[in-house]
């Protein structure tokens, strides 16, 4: 029984880190991490790796423990057994080596999602009681959640302290000292309340569960109706697009997720609760979960078939894609197998998540190829693109553009652009762009190829605004030079002085250029879109590629003489008063 007795509770950490030694090791070493991340260090890229590494040899290292213990084998294997585990997590350091690259980013989760897997199943691989299995992964499912809550709680009264003493005793704490309390309680405090309530026997009944009065309020009261409610949305939907024949909006895939994840995380937690509640509510939900998931398996298809049809796979998609064969494989199983053995969840979704991490199907291959082969069509279709060597001077529609566009961005954050510059004929262009980071490649590579595409496919407005100083502000689009342009906060100013630059002021809430001379010029852009398009202004606004306003400032003084379009830009709304935090946008110079 998992009780909340401070004695109790350091006896048992001490028997658990004698348990767990290496799981003690990890859950150190997680925390150490996390401290220096927060302060920023110089070599942060280097902290992520080993966090990354220690966050997936943490579940890796219970399951060694625990197979350890239900093998009953010599204390050598057991050595065997880390070993191994800390020969993965030396092997993902080695691996993660750029973290811009998205890819690895998803393989990471696919990876740690396998680790939890065999962490649940592979102490019953030979033990075949389905009730000590439930009962066993339930405790271990509450222990860590319990582990959470208390985590907050405590990390709330010693902080409540930490304010006391502060202020009755004049004592000046450091600065994270607030943040380093709840992270030492989430991770130490959290994870040894996990590994000393980890049960010693891997065999018990239900009435050694001591969770019965909880399950019955998650299960009944908040899992359940939230289940009916998606699948009332869902099966409606359904009905809809049988009528009229409409095709699934782009976020259907996430409501059928949800359903989907929320009811089977509630068929697993009711799986044994019939034998303390005959509630007809969970008779019912067991009977016909199952059989309910058919239809959402069919608008999930439908959605995935409609989106790669048009745009190829993506990380996202290709995961959906495989929560959608996972939930096919659960159907069948129960429809061929009357007597389901709970650990096909966890054995199914960790063999599943290693089959699509590595090789041509993995998620870091098969999206990557797909992209690939899109950005090829694409390019060939619209004439940018022939003899496998790019074309410039095409102008593209506005909906091709941005697929154009996005498709490079994508290739961008997987690292996988630069064998597509290497495709311009031009050596002097193709190095000067291979130059620059991040999506500036891009940037500079679609100005390359078509530099009028945006603005001129763009609805085009036109503003008009004098705040009694001498600027207005038009669009004009004759005999210009166009260069894409970042503008920086003014605290970077003093380190730059960059002449003919762009920079967001102290107050946050206008762009100012600094001319030949030094001086700074205020431009009012925010006050010219808060005027005339509001709707811009909405720190919530959504950005989209169907529909794009290229909205410009012309400046004509005596030492302003250009013109500049608004690309992207975030507007956060700070007290009553919004406030420019990132902007990026077109510099359209005369060619006077």
């Amino acid at each position: 029984m998992v009780t909340f007795q401070w004695n109790k509770i350091f006896q048992n950490w001490v028997s658990s880190m004698k348990r767990f030694p290496l799981v003690t090791i990890v859950s150190i070493l997680i925390s150490y991490c996390i401290l220096v991340l927060v302060r920023e260090p110089k070599d942060h890229e280097n902290w992520v790796r080993i966090l990354s590494s220690c966050l997936l040899m943490f579940p890796l290292a219970i399951t060694s423990q625990l197979w350890f213990e239900a093998e009953q084998r010599p204390n050598f294997w057991r050595y065997i057994s880390n070993l191994i585990v800390i020969g993965i997590g030396i092997g993902w350091y080695l691996l993660f080596t750029d973290q811009k690259d998205l890819s690895l980013i998803y393989l990471f989760f696919l990876l740690w999602i396998a680790a939890i897997a065999s962490m649940v199943v592979v102490p019953f691989i030979k033990n075949i009681s389905p009730t000590g299995f439930w009962v066993f992964n339930q405790e271990l499912f509450m222990s860590s959640i319990l582990g959470v809550f208390y985590s907050l709680l405590i990390a709330l009264g010693i902080e409540a302290g930490i304010v006391a003493i502060e202020y009755l005793f004049d004592v000046k704490w450091y600065n994270e000292i607030y943040l380093d309390v709840l992270l030492l309680m989430l991770t130490l405090f959290s994870t040894f309340f996990l590994i000393s309530n980890i049960p010693l026997s891997f065999v018990q009944s239900t009435e050694e569960f001591d969770y019965k009065k909880t399950y019955q309020i998650i299960v009944k009261f908040i899992l359940i109706p939230l289940v009916i409610l998606y699948f009332l949305i869902l099966y409606s939907y359904g009905i809809k697009i049988l009528l009229i024949w409409d095709l699934p909006k782009g976020w259907l895939g996430s409501l059928c997720l949800g359903f989907s994840s929320i009811g089977v995380l509630a068929y697993l937690l009711s799986h044994r609760m019939n034998d303390w509640d005959d509630s007809r509510l969970l008779y019912y939900y067991k009977k016909y979960f199952i059989a309910s998931l058919i239809p959402v398996i069919a608008l999930m298809t439908i959605a995935l078939v409609h989106r790669i049809k048009d745009y190829g796979f993506t990380e996202d998609r290709y995961l959906v894609l495989i929560v959608t064969i996972w939930l096919f494989s659960l159907v069948l199983y129960h429809l061929l197998f009357r007597k389901s053995d709970l650990r096909y969840y966890p054995l199914s979704i960790g063999i599943g998540a290693l089959l699509f991490s590595f090789g041509p199907q993995g998620i870091n291959s098969l999206p990557l190829e797909s992209q690939m082969s899109q950005l090829r069509s694409l390019a060939i279709e619209k004439n940018v693109m022939k003899n496998d060597h790019w074309l410039i001077g095409q102008t593209l529609p506005e909906k091709e553009y941005y697929r154009l566009s996005n498709i490079l961005y994508y290739l961008q954050d997987r690292n996988a652009l630069d064998p597509w510059i290497e495709k311009i004929e031009d050596s002097t262009i193709r190095q000067s762009i291979l130059l620059v980071e991040d999506h500036s490649k891009v940037d500079k590579l679609l100005n390359y190829l078509s530099p009028k595409s945006l603005i001129q496919n763009a609805e085009t407005k036109y503003i008009e605004y004098n705040p009694g100083l001498e600027q207005k502000f038009t669009l004009n689009l004759d005999s210009m030079q166009i260069s894409d342009i970042h503008c920086f906060p003014i605290s970077n100013y003093n380190e730059s002085k960059l002449q003919n630059s762009f920079y967001i002021n102290e107050s946050e809430d206008d762009i100012i250029f600094i001319t030949k001379n030094g001086e700074k010029k205020n431009l009012h852009f925010l006050d010219s879109i808060s005027k005339y398009h509001p709707e811009y202004t909405n720190p919530e606004r959504k950005e989209t590629n169907e529909s794009v306003i290229a909205i410009g400032f012309k400046y004509n003084q005596k030492d302003l003489n250009f013109t500049i379009v608004p690309r992207r830009y975030t507007i956060e709304k700070i007290g009553i008063k919004n406030k420019i935090t990132q902007c990026n946008i077109w510099y359209i110079q005369y060619n006077n």
